[in-house]
C-alpha cells in the first residue's frame, strides 16, 4: 500500500492528508447542510439527494484535476497560467457587462460545457502564477532571499488589471486577490515602505475616479433590470447604475454591522436581536454557533440548516460548529497546517518563482478561510466567500482543487531535489570508502615490501 502512494501520489504527503480531510469534512457537511436545496426536490429532477451528488461530482472533479496537476511540471503551469491570465482578462470584462447576476451581483457566465462559472474564482489562481512568474523572470539567478533586482512597480499592474474588473462587482475577492499579491510582492523583496507608498497613491486615484463615477451615476436617474434575489427566484429592482450599483449594498453591511448611528439605542437593540428581514442569515446563523456550544447537537442534527438560507456556502462553518462545537476548530487547523507546509515548500525551493507561487496560492486559501470564518462568528460583515473546498459551488472547488494541484507540483520539485541530493551523498560516501579502502590496501602493500626489504638486510 505504501509503495502504491508513494509511486502515485507525488510531492508532499502532509498537504495531501489535509486535501482528504477537507473533501471528507466536504462531503460530510454537505449531506447535512445542503437540505434546504433538498426541499427543493424539482430543480434535482424530484430527487432530494440532487445536492449532494452534485456536490461529490464537483469533489470527484476537483480531486482528479488536482491529480493531473501534481504531476504537471511547473513550466507548463506557468505557461498556462500566463494562457489563462489573458483569458480571465476577457471573461472579466464580459461578466460585467453581460454576466448573470444572482444576489445583486453579476459574477457568473454560462459557458457551454461547464455550466455556471465565475471567472473571479479563477482570476485568483492566473493573477498570483503570472505575478509570480514574472518575478521570478526579471529576478535573475540568486537564493530566494536577495530580493527583486528589476522596478517593482509593473507588477501592480499585473495585480490590478485583473484586481480592478473584479472589484464592482465582488469587494471581498478584490482584497483577497490583492492582500494574497501584497504577500507574494513582500516575501519577493518589495519592502513594506514601498507598498505602503504604493497602496496610498492607488487608493488616492481610486476614490477620486469612484467617487467621480458614483456622483454622475447616482444622479442619471434608476430603472428596473432584473436581479435575481437569493433563494426565491424573484426579480428585484436594480439602480441604473451600472458600475457602482453595488456601493449601496457594501455601505449598508457596513452599517449594519457597526450599527446605523441614525436610530435610538431601543431601535438599535431590537434590530440586533431581529431575525427577520435583513437580519435572517447573521442572526440564525449567530444562533448556530451558539447552540453548537462544547460538542454540538450531532451531526446532521442542524436544526438552523433549515433557517439560513446559505447554509451550503457563506454559513457552512456555523453550521459545522452547530453540530460539533469547539472540534470545528479542526478545520481552521488544516489551513494552518496547509500554509505551514507551503512556507517549507518556499525555504527549500531552489526556485524564486516556485517559492512565490507556493506562498501566494496557500495565502489565498488561508486568507478565504479565515474570512469566511470571521463573518460566521460575527467578527466582520458578511462578504459571500465561501470556505475552501468544503462549502457548496462547482468553481470555487475546482479551482481551489488546482491550487493544491499546484502546490503539490511545486513541493514534487523539491522532493526530487531531495532525493537527487540523498543519491549524490549515497555516490560521495561510497566513493569515499572505495578511496579510503584503496588507500589502506596500498598501505599494507607498503608495509609488506618494507617488511621484505628489513628481512633481506
Amino acid at each position: 500500500m505504501n509503495l502504491f502512494f508513494t509511486k502515485y501520489f507525488k510531492g508532499d504527503p502532509i498537504i495531501w492528508v489535509m486535501f482528504f480531510c477537507l473533501m471528507a469534512v466536504s462531503a460530510l457537511e454537505m449531506f447535512s447542510a445542503s437540505s434546504r436545496l433538498a426541499y427543493d426536490s424539482h430543480n434535482w429532477h424530484g430527487h432530494y439527494l440532487g445536492p449532494i451528488l452534485g456536490h461529490l461530482k464537483h469533489l470527484v472533479m476537483g480531486f482528479a484535476a488536482a491529480f493531473i496537476i501534481h504531476r504537471a511540471k511547473p513550466k507548463w503551469i506557468f505557461m498556462v497560467g500566463s494562457l489563462g491570465y489573458i483569458i480571465c482578462l476577457f471573461l472579466l470584462g464580459y461578466v460585467l457587462l453581460k454576466g448573470g447576476g444572482i444576489n445583486g451581483a453579476a459574477r457568473w457566465i454560462n459557458l457551454p460545457i461547464i455550466g455556471n462559472f465565475q471567472p473571479s474564482e479563477a482570476s485568483k489562481l492566473v493573477t498570483i502564477l503570472t505575478l509570480a512568474f514574472w518575478m521570478g523572470k526579471f529576478k535573475g539567478s540568486g537564493d530566494v532571499d536577495k530580493g527583486l533586482r528589476k522596478p517593482w512597480f509593473p507588477y501592480f499592474i499585473v495585480i490590478f488589471l485583473q484586481a480592478g474588473l473584479i472589484f464592482f462587482e465582488n469587494l471581498s475577492t478584490f482584497l483577497l486577490l490583492t492582500a494574497s499579491s501584497f504577500i507574494v510582492l513582500f516575501v519577493g523583496g518589495v519592502s513594506l515602505k514601498k507598498l505602503g507608498k504604493s497602496v496610498g497613491v492607488l487608493l488616492l486615484i481610486a476614490v477620486v475616479c469612484l467617487g467621480s463615477l458614483y456622483v454622475v451615476e447616482r444622479f442619471s436617474g434608476t430603472d428596473e433590470s432584473g436581479m435575481i434575489t437569493e433563494n426565491n427566484g424573484k426579480v428585484s429592482s436594480k439602480s441604473s447604475r451600472k458600475i457602482t450599483h453595488r456601493f449601496d449594498t457594501w455601505a449598508n453591511r457596513v452599517s449594519g454591522f457597526f450599527g446605523n448611528t441614525d436610530k435610538t439605542e431601543e431601535e438599535k437593540d431590537a434590530e440586533k436581536f431581529s431575525i427577520t428581514g435583513k437580519q435572517e442569515q447573521t442572526g440564525h446563523c449567530h444562533i448556530a454557533v451558539a447552540r453548537g456550544k462544547w460538542f454540538g447537537c450531532g451531526i446532521g442534527a442542524s436544526e438552523e440548516r433549515d433557517f439560513i438560507p446559505q447554509s451550503f456556502a457563506d454559513f457552512i462553518y456555523a453550521i459545522i460548529v452547530e453540530e460539533v462545537g469547539v472540534f470545528a476548530l479542526l478545520v481552521l487547523v488544516f489551513y494552518i497546517v496547509i500554509f505551514t507546509r507551503s512556507c517549507m515548500i518556499l525555504n527549500k525551493s531552489k526556485s524564486y518563482r516556485n517559492a512565490l507561487v507556493s506562498i501566494g496560492l496557500s495565502s489565498v486559501i488561508v486568507l478565504q478561510a479565515f474570512m469566511h470564518v470571521a463573518v460566521n462568528l460575527g467578527f466582520m460583515p458578511v462578504t459571500g466567500q465561501t470556505l475552501p473546498l468544503i462549502s457548496r459551488g462547482g468553481t470555487s472547488i475546482l479551482i481551489t482543487s488546482v491550487y493544491f494541484g499546484v502546490l503539490l507540483a511545486m513541493s514534487n520539485v523539491n522532493v526530487d531535489d531531495e532525493v537527487e541530493k540523498k543519491a549524490e551523498k549515497k555516490v560521495a560516501k561510497r566513493t569515499e570508502k572505495q578511496s579510503d579502502l584503496k588507500a589502506e590496501t596500498t598501505d599494507e602493500a607498503k608495509g609488506v615490501r618494507m617488511t621484505s626489504k628489513l628481512v633481506t638486510d
